[in-house]
C-alpha cells in the first residue's frame, strides 16, 4: 500500500488557485466579477488564463490544462488548486501529468465531477490525499451556501483534527440560469441522511463522480477499493436508466464486493430520483448480496450545499448513531 502524503495548510498570503482541467469557463463572469464571496472570506483568488481558453469543447488543448496544473503546482504563491468546474475530459490529462511534481509540492487539490478523475489518479500514483468539494463555480452561484463553505474551511484552510458532519437543513438543486430571475436560487428543506444499510466503518475512504470513477475503470488510475469507503455523486445530467446502469457496473467492478461502506451523495431532482422509493428501488436492485453500510442523500455532488472529503483520508461512519466524521488531513 503506498504510504500517504498529507498536503501542506495554506500559508498565510497564498492565494486559491483556479484551472479548469475540462470544459472552459466562457459562459460565465470574467475573473474579476466571479470571486466576490470568496474574497470577502479572506481569501485571495487567481484565475489562471487557462481557464478562458476555448480549444473546441475542452478549456485549451491537453498541453494547456497540463500546463496551467503544473504553473499553479510550481508558483509559491499559490496555496490551493481549485477546479472552475468539471465537464468530461479530465481524463485527457492523466497520461502526460508529472507525478512527482504532486508528490514534490503537496498542495490541496479540490474539485468535483469530472475533475475526481484528476483527483483519483493523483492519490492512486502518489498517495497524495485530494479533496473532493466544491469547485470555484460551488461560491459563483448566486446566494453560496455557508454550509459548503463552512466545510471547505474546517478541511481544508483551518484544518479541524475532527470534522463531524451534520446534514443541511435545506438545499438547492435549481436551474437558476434558465430563469428569468436567476439571481436568487429556490430553496427546498432538506430531509437529511437516509440509510439503506446499517453498520459501522473506520478507515481509508474514496470519493468521486460515479460515472468519472467507471471511466477509469481498468487503468492505471482506477483506485483499489478493498476495505475502504466509496463517496460517490451522480450529475444531475444522468437519469434513471443512466444512473441504474453506473450502479450496475460499479457492482461488477472488480473489487468491488470488498468494499466497507458506500455513501451517495444527493441525486438532483431533473435526474429523476424524486422520491426516497425510487432511490431505494435502484439499491435493492443493483446492491443485492452486499453487507456494508449503505448512505444515501448526502450533502455532496451537483446539487448544493456539500461538504467536503478527503479522498484518500479517514472517515468514522456510525448509521445508528449518525456519526460521519473525517480526520484532519491537511498538515
Amino acid at each position: 500500500m503506498r504510504e500517504l502524503i498529507y498536503p501542506t495548510k495554506m500559508r498565510a498570503g497564498q492565494k486559491l488557485g483556479v484551472f479548469a482541467s475540462s470544459s472552459p469557463a466562457l459562459s460565465f463572469p470574467n475573473a474579476n466579477d466571479s470571486y466576490k464571496y470568496i474574497n470577502a472570506k479572506g481569501v485571495n483568488v487567481f484565475e489562471h488564463k487557462q481557464c478562458r481558453i476555448k480549444n473546441r469543447h475542452t478549456a485549451g488543448t491537453v498541453v494547456d490544462r497540463v500546463s496551467a496544473i503544473n504553473d499553479l503546482l510550481l508558483d509559491n504563491s499559490i496555496g490551493i488548486l481549485m477546479a472552475y468546474w468539471g465537464g468530461t475530459n479530465t481524463n485527457d490529462l492523466l497520461k502526460y501529468l508529472d507525478y512527482e511534481l504532486f508528490a514534490r509540492y503537496p498542495k490541496i487539490i479540490i474539485g468535483y465531477s469530472d475533475t475526481t478523475a484528476l483527483l483519483q489518479a493523483i492519490t492512486s500514483k502518489t498517495g497524495l490525499v485530494t479533496f473532493m468539494g466544491p469547485a470555484a463555480i460551488t461560491f459563483i452561484k448566486p446566494e453560496p451556501f455557508e454550509y459548503s463553505w463552512s466545510y471547505f474551511y474546517k478541511m481544508c484552510i483551518a484544518p479541524e483534527d475532527e470534522v463531524v458532519i451534520e446534514d443541511s437543513p435545506v438545499f438547492a438543486d435549481d436551474e437558476y440560469f434558465l430563469r428569468e430571475d436567476s439571481n436568487h436560487r429556490i430553496i427546498r428543506p432538506n430531509s437529511g441522511r437516509q440509510v439503506f444499510k446499517d453498520g459501522n466503518f473506520k478507515g481509508a475512504c474514496i470519493a468521486s463522480n460515479l460515472e468519472t470513477l467507471l471511466a477509469l475503470a481498468g487503468t492505471e488510475y482506477f483506485p483499489n477499493l478493498e476495505g475502504k469507503a466509496l463517496f460517490i455523486e451522480e450529475s444531475e445530467e444522468e437519469n434513471l436508466s443512466t444512473v441504474n446502469r453506473n450502479f450496475r457496473q460499479l457492482s461488477q467492478v472488480d473489487g468491488f464486493d470488498k468494499l466497507s461502506a458506500l455513501l451517495i451523495g444527493r441525486f438532483c431532482e431533473k435526474s429523476g430520483f424524486s422520491d426516497q422509493d425510487s432511490v431505494e428501488m435502484m439499491l435493492e436492485d443493483t446492491l443485492v448480496n452486499t453487507n456494508f453500510p449503505v448512505i444515501y442523500n448526502l450533502d455532496f455532488g451537483h446539487s448544493d450545499p456539500l461538504f467536503t472529503i478527503p479522498n484518500g483520508g479517514s472517515v468514522i461512519i456510525d448509521t445508528k448513531q449518525k456519526v460521519l466524521q473525517f480526520s484532519k488531513a491537511v498538515v
